[in-house]
């Protein structure tokens, strides 16, 4: 009798039209695709990685970079596809509760909500084929995480499958519950490193009635000196994020920046607001978006960041985030290389999206940033690069994760993945 093969082990489980075909990923690694339709697929697959020690990697409906994740004694890797597992299993528009599985897109998710006038109230750089399951596994946020918050704000349950192959709840299907951990959070942003979500729970939010959106354009220092008024008299805003002038409709001017406010409140509270933020301004412009304007600018500007290739986070105290996000763009600037920016400045955090494709100049991009937020910037990490590109450096560092909250990132681990199956290597120091 012929050999059984990874391949039929996998088509027994999932069918063989679920099961993709083999191919080379890193040198000695056979990578083989799978696309379950079923929770208890998946959970099949998780137990005879962990029995034949194969590696997973869950992925959504975009590829999958080889070059991080992948330190690994393993020849096999599964990359378990969700883009099957797609549907919405419970919604109670009252409750603004919708539970949904983790392979549907985020854009497929907003139409299904827009009838009842609500929606998830989040808005990533991403491709619009971009999955619930994928943006939670990645901590995903856009810039109105100022006004409506992460998604650590809006998940209040999983399911997600162990290595074990079990399948575990946690969090629940209510918006009030403060009983026991609060394990979602554990999840969020774990990367496929700790379990394959495969379904989420969301809290909703009712779609605005009038929308507007101030861009305030002017120098460094203009910005900064305003974003401190704004803060100052607590302003209500959806969105205060800093962008090179001319990002979301293509193209920017290398001088000075642009602040862009959100503001979802009512027509009137909206023009009071205007007028308060045109006094701070003073003789800095102040250019006015509203409703469908509005939408199309923020469409424009998630398409124009979904399509980089490298995607680097930097973090630091909110009233240093002008600076240093100027001090990165001069040296960018200085090497010749291709980045965008797009700093929430209220928070703190600020990405660098790059289109470069070589792997020397994004090595060179990569050490640049380094080097020049080192003396600003509290943690770092690599969210992105191109998908062939190999990487054995650490991807993230921190002044805040000190050696003993790393030790317990390693000993969460290996409770939840004791063989190490689930994305080795997705986090710095090889977890």
């Amino acid at each position: 009798m012929p050999e059984t093969t990874t391949e039929d082990l996998l088509a027994d489980v999932a069918g063989s039209v679920a099961v993709g075909q083999t191919f080379e990923g890193r040198p000695g690694i056979r990578v083989i695709p799978v696309h379950p339709e079923q929770e208890e697929q998946v959970a099949q697959i998780c137990q005879l990685a962990q029995t034949h020690h194969w590696n997973v990697v869950p992925v959504g409906r975009g590829g999958w970079w080889r070059g991080i994740g992948s330190k690994t004694d393993s020849p096999v890797t599964v990359t378990l596809h969700t883009d099957r597992l797609s549907r919405i299993t419970d919604y109670s528009p009252g409750d603004m509760i919708v539970s949904v599985q983790s392979g549907m897109p985020l854009a497929q998710l907003q139409e299904e909500l827009q009838p009842y006038q609500q929606m998830l109230a989040l808005d990533p750089p991403c491709r619009p084929d971009s999955t619930l399951g994928g943006l939670v596994a990645q901590a995903a946020y856009g810039p109105s995480r100022v006004g409506y918050g992460t998604l650590r704000d809006m998940v209040t349950g999983l399911r997600v499958v162990l290595a074990s192959g079990d399948v575990i709840k946690v969090g629940s299907t209510v918006v009030k519950n403060v009983a026991g951990y609060d394990l979602p959070k554990l999840f969020i942003g774990s990367r496929g490193s700790l379990g394959i979500i495969t379904e989420c729970t969301f809290k909703l939010k009712p779609i605005p009635r009038h929308r507007e959106l101030y861009k305030v354009t002017g120098s460094a220092e203009d910005i900064a000196r305003v974003h401190s008024e704004i803060m100052a008299a607590a302003l209500t805003v959806s969105a205060l994020e800093m962008v090179e002038p001319g990002e979301g409709h293509g193209g920017g001017d290398s001088g000075g920046w642009t602040l862009l406010v959100g503001c979802d409140e009512n027509a009137g509270a909206a023009r009071s607001q205007y007028q308060r933020l045109q006094q701070m301004c003073g003789a800095v412009p102040v250019e006015i978006l509203q409703n469908s304007e509005v939408a199309e600018f923020w469409s424009d500007y998630r398409q124009n960041l979904a399509d980089a290739s490298t995607v680097i986070r930097v973090q630091s105290v909110p009233n240093q985030m002008v600076p240093l996000a100027h001090r990165l763009r001069r040296a960018l600037q200085a090497a010749g290389l291709d980045a965008r920016y797009s700093f929430t400045l209220s928070d703190g955090v600020g990405k660098i999206y790059s289109g470069e494709q070589d792997f020397e100049r994004v090595r060179l991009l990569v050490e640049t940033l380094a080097r020049e937020s080192d003396p600003w910037a509290t943690a770092r990490e690599i969210e992105q690069l191109p998908r062939e590109m190999p990487w054995d450096a650490q991807t993230a560092e921190s002044r805040r994760v000190h050696a003993g909250e790393t030790l317990l990132m390693q000993r969460i681990k290996e409770v939840y993945d004791p063989q190490g199956i689930f994305n080795p290597g997705i986090y710095a120091r090889g977890m």
